[in-house]
C-alpha cells in the first residue's frame, strides 16, 4: 500500500482564525510542559510510531480539530507523550507502520 511522505511543521505564530489556540502552540522550538503539544502535519497514520532523538517513545496523536487521520481538519496534530524528555535539546519525528519517517522538529525541555 502506498504512502505519501508524512509531514510535520510548527507555526510561527497563530494565524487568527486559531487565536483560541495560540496558547497551546509550541514556540519554534516547542518547550515542552506537560507532555502535550500542537502542531500541524499531513500523511500522518491512526497508530504513528513516536520517535524523540530517533528512539521510539510512548504516546498518541490524534486530530486536534476533528477530522480522521491521515486527514485532520486544518492538519493539526495533537501530540501526547507518555513522558517528558529529559531537560535539553531534542529532535521528533513521527513515522508511519510501512517505514516512511516525518521531518524532524526540534524541541526543548526544562
Amino acid at each position: 500500500m502506498h504512502h505519501p511522505q508524512p509531514t510535520l511543521r510548527l507555526p510561527s505564530s497563530a494565524p487568527p482564525e486559531f487565536a483560541d489556540l495560540a496558547d497551546q502552540w509550541p514556540a519554534f522550538p516547542p518547550v515542552f510542559g506537560p507532555p502535550t503539544f500542537v502542531v500541524f502535519g499531513q500523511h500522518h497514520d491512526p497508530d504513528p510510531i513516536l520517535l524523540v532523538d530517533g528512539e521510539a517513545v510512548e504516546g498518541t496523536v490524534t486530530c486536534e480539530l476533528g477530522g480522521v487521520f491521515p486527514a485532520c481538519d486544518d492538519d493539526l496534530l495533537r501530540v501526547d507523550l507518555a513522558e517528558v524528555p529529559p531537560p535539553g535539546d531534542h529532535t521528533f519525528q513521527l513515522g508511519v507502520p510501512g517505514g516512511l519517517l516525518s521531518n524532524e522538529i526540534m524541541v526543548v525541555t526544562e
